[in-house]
């Protein structure tokens, strides 16, 4: 067994989950009944997103060997990304009955009552950790970017170096501290980051090749900067072994099938008690955790951020009907829309029945504007816009958490904006009364009025707190984290100047001359 399981250790290093299911699956005819086997392929099929599969040998796993900890916590770990957060609770829970202090599991607990946004468990947890275990490198940088998301820069910065001290090469804590855009670095720390860089492949310092380019920005250094960004996107791109989706393709699809639909164009709004959906939608790096934070700074509207909740329910729709969107959407009756308002109504009901507006923010959102209306012809969407080789380079500039992953090569990152610019167009000709623009910047520029036309949209009366947006505390987890807690900004208006010809590529596949 110690031999078998060397090898699948190798390979779940590797990602090869596909072959360490072959081994394993063979090991397992001549081995049977095995509870560690039955365990590996549960957790192999969990990389492969095979839920069902890794459920069923992790509960064969779990009923040859009960008080396997191990198989609990891969239980859990199927169950947060299924998001049965109340299932994954239950199996940890039972390792701490067991076992108060078994550091895995509280800090698997933790991260489950962050997703849930249940903030202070989630603290009290990760302290726990840190009382047990005061070098556990992994809680100093989660509470580093928790205090990031709170607003905290000072404490974020306070729990990355205390990470560095434990391990000074450590790449995503430079990556973070990047991530904070005010960060300088120290001459120390970019000694250590060019160091590593220059010892390894770039595909093996991507995070910090993204973090010397925002160093050099910070030193003026822009061409330098973007030969930098060139390689940690161009190793990014590689790493993800993606094809570049025809998006110009896309966008048709979405207009042809929405041109099919028959819908009102302007749909009424429904007399409700319960809130209204606002429905923030941009490209990323465009605005949007600004103009959240400004609205979520007024009484009348909670600030949810990037709900998963509609993305989820399309992905459903299509497992369903056995189509793609948009065109899985033209199978849907009254009853499957019936269900997608109620699922999302209830989602957002749960931050609060007393607001007038929940926000979301997710940047999938503006694909779904005709489904949305629809289903919920109460929406409201304000779509926020940015000079596009600035949103451009804002994007490129980043190491998204996941997803964006057009965003990592240049021709199709314009792809994508022409993409997100012609859909949004065509929403606007069809629902013009429902589509708010806030352009990022005339929003610097005209603050007081631009905040003035989204309240007038919303029909919400002025409060002097959306003005003072960045004395609202609140958690955001968005690359822009570290931005809205300050007062507005001139310098990231038109930064894209400083790139000068580094550019030039770019401007062309945007058509811009």
């Amino acid at each position: 067994m110690d031999h078998i399981h060397h090898t699948i250790s190798q390979l779940f290093n590797d990602n090869k989950y596909t072959l360490a299911v072959k081994k394993l699956k063979k090991f397992n005819t001549k081995n049977p009944s095995n509870s560690e086997t039955e365990r590996l392929l549960g957790v192999a099929y969990i990389h492969l997103k095979n839920f069902q599969l890794a459920e069923k040998h992790l509960n064969k796993s779990l009923s040859l060997n009960s008080l396997a900890h191990a198989t609990l916590l891969n239980l859990a770990s199927l169950y947060k990304e299924q998001g049965r957060f109340d299932l994954a609770i239950e199996k940890i829970e039972s390792v701490l009955n067991k076992e108060p202090n078994h550091i895995a599991a509280l800090f698997n607990l933790g991260n489950i009552y962050r997703l849930m946004e249940r903030w202070e468990q989630a603290n009290s947890h990760y302290e726990k950790v840190l009382q047990l275990q005061p070098s556990h490198l992994p809680v100093m940088v989660t509470l580093g970017l928790m205090k990031k998301n709170a607003g905290d820069i000072d404490q974020a910065i306070s729990y990355f170096h205390r990470a560095l001290d434990l391990d000074p090469f450590n790449k995503s804590v430079y990556l973070s501290l990047a991530n904070l855009k005010n960060y300088q670095f120290t001459d120390d720390e970019i000694s250590i980051v060019s160091k590593i860089i220059n010892q390894s492949t770039d595909a093996e310092s991507i995070e910090l090749l993204f973090a010397k380019a925002q160093y050099l920005e910070h030193t003026e250094n822009f061409t330098e900067a973007f030969q930098y960004l060139e390689r940690a996107n161009s190793a990014q791109y590689k790493k993800l072994n993606r094809t570049a989706t025809d998006w110009a393709a896309y966008s048709q699809r979405i207009e042809t099938v929405f041109d099919q639909y028959e819908s009102q164009d302007n749909p009424s709004k429904e007399t409700t008690d319960e809130p209204q959906p606002l429905f923030i939608v941009s490209m990323p790096r465009s605005g949007s955790t600004l103009v959240e934070q400004i609205v979520a700074s007024h009484s009348a509207v909670f600030g949810a951020s990037e709900l998963p909740t509609l993305p989820q329910i399309m992905k459903e729709m299509e497992q369903q009907q056995q189509l793609p969107y948009p065109e899985a959407w033209l199978q849907t009756n009254n009853s499957d829309r019936q269900m997608m308002a109620e699922r999302y109504q209830q989602k957002i009901n749960s931050y609060g029945t007393q607001y007038q507006y929940i926000s979301d923010k997710n940047l999938n959102n503006f694909n779904y504007i005709g489904a949305i209306l629809a289903a919920m012809p109460n929406s409201l969407f304000i779509h926020c816009t940015r000079h596009p080789l600035d949103v451009c380079l804002s994007c490129y500039k980043q190491l998204f958490a996941a997803g964006q992953e057009y965003s990592y090569d240049l021709d199709e990152l314009a792809a994508y904006y022409k993409h997100h610019d012609h859909v949004m167009q065509y929403w606007k000709k069809r629902y013009p009364a429902q589509i708010l623009t806030v352009n990022y910047e005339e929003m610097v520029a005209n603050t007081e009025s631009q905040i003035t036309e989204i309240l007038n949209f919303l029909q919400l009366p002025w409060e002097d707190n959306c003005m003072e947006f960045y004395k609202t505390k609140r958690v955001i987890r968005t690359a822009s984290a570290a931005q809205v807690t300050k007062k507005i900004y001139t310098n990231a208006s038109l930064r894209y100047k400083k790139y000068g010809k580094s550019l030039e590529r770019l401007a062309i596949s945007l058509n811009i001359a």
